[in-house]
């Protein structure tokens, strides 16, 4: 017997002593299992679904919570800590947003089509209007009405250019329909619709049998942003 074949013979009995078992011809590859973990199987066959109840202890209080925390309850099991992404798989706004006037205006959201702009349609936002400004107007002194004037809404008001830098836009009378912080976008009595600045136009409107005037300078911002602005009454306004 050569001296490798000795020293494989000593492995095999030290290790048959230590209780493991050697893969050779006719013999089992794995050691066996210990005898503690043999007795805790179940002696019988059973289903999975026996085999696993029988390892979970039946908690009564579990149950009770079960019951109160999560039967008939919506679980939410996104992850809400990540960005909200909607199903389009754009990045949802939150609910105070507000949308800017560049997207507003790529959206289309405000745009007027000439075809759709009829005059006869728009008298009854001119009689509305009119009703609106006499429930403003009432009980006011001067000083009052001159300041609810200018934060005024004028969506609806018919309203004629008196005087402008621009002579095209002399004498254009119409409803307003639309205004923007530098413009008023009226439609004539000819179903045109005309966008009037109001830097360097004063605008006239009857009310009451009176004609006020309204400066142009004095309106350049947005109908909501007025309604906040402090007015001080000036001398003199220039064109």
């Amino acid at each position: 017997m050569s001296q490798q074949h000795r020293i494989d013979a000593i492995k095999r009995k030290a290790k048959k002593e230590q209780g493991l078992k050697i893969k050779t011809p006719g013999s089992s590859f794995y050691a066996p299992l210990d005898p503690k973990l043999v007795s805790a199987l179940p002696q019988e066959a059973v289903g999975l679904d026996e085999y696993v109840k029988g390892f979970l202890s039946e908690d009564k209080q579990m149950e009770a919570i079960l019951k109160e925390k999560v039967t008939g309850r919506s679980i939410v099991l996104d992850n809400t800590s990540a960005a909200n992404i909607n199903r389009c798989g754009e990045r949802s706004k939150p609910k105070n947003y507000r949308i800017s006037n560049r997207e507003a205006k790529r959206k289309g959201i405000f745009a007027l089509s000439p075809d759709d702009c009829k005059f006869a349609t728009f008298v009854a936002l001119n009689s509305l209007w009119m009703r609106y400004m006499e429930d403003l107007m009432c009980g006011e002194n001067i000083t009052g009405q001159v300041t609810k004037l200018l934060k005024a809404d004028l969506h609806g008001a018919l309203v004629k250019v008196t005087k402008t830098k621009c002579p095209s836009y002399l004498g254009v009378t119409g409803i307003i329909i639309q205004e923007t912080t530098q413009t008023f976008k009226v439609i004539t009595a000819q179903d045109k619709l005309v966008v009037l600045p109001k830097r360097g136009s004063i605008f006239t409107f009857l009310f009451h049998n009176e004609a006020i005037t309204i400066y142009g300078n004095n309106i350049i911002s947005g109908s909501a942003e007025r309604s906040k602005k402090r007015y001080k009454i000036k001398k003199t306004i220039g064109l």
